[in-house]
């Protein structure tokens, strides 16, 4: 009985990260703040009611005060005195490196890719390179699954929802 409640205890320590939740927290306030100093820009056509940034506004001022709260509970258990080791532990995580990489993705398709190309050879660029680095099956499936969902994707926005797509070919 002892001992589960041991292994509890110590898998309880192992699964706290206030180093991790010391960074969240800052990045989460500045990103709920951006978000919410965009929505409060929208117009308003008949007023704060009708607003369209209302929602995206409520929603950036919750994510402002929930990661404030993370960040008090970092704080709270030292966090801010040992960044060093935080920030060491963090990137020889075996988690860091396909996080880092799906985040360049990202942005690499975002910045790069659909100011040069249209929609669809970005996203079809994209969703190959991306199924490639983190879904290990034969490449030939990885380019029809790329391939469909480019093409549903630019299928439905275009004729459901009427939607001009991103990128070079506006």
């Amino acid at each position: 009985m002892q001992k589960t409640e041991e292994a509890r205890e110590k898998l309880a320590r192992e699964e706290e990260s206030p180093g991790s939740d010391f960074f969240m927290g800052i990045f989460l306030m500045g990103f709920g703040a951006v978000v919410s100093y965009v929505a409060w820009s929208w117009p308003r056509p008949q007023g704060m009611t009708s607003a369209p940034g209302l929602f995206p506004f409520f929603l950036g001022v919750s994510l402002v005060l929930m990661s404030f709260a993370l960040f008090v509970g970092a704080i709270r258990k030292r966090a801010h005195l040992d960044l060093k080791k935080h920030v060491r532990d963090s990137l020889a995580s075996e988690d860091t490196k396909p996080t880092l990489l799906a985040l360049s993705t990202i942005l690499i398709y975002m910045i790069v890719l659909l100011n040069l190309l249209s929609f669809e050879l970005s996203t079809f660029i994209y969703l190959a390179g991306a199924l490639y680095i983190f879904w290990k099956q034969r490449l030939y499936k990885i380019l029809i699954v790329a391939a469909s969902a480019t093409a549903l994707y630019s299928f439905v926005f275009k004729f459901f929802f009427k939607l001009m797509l991103p990128g070079a070919g506006m």
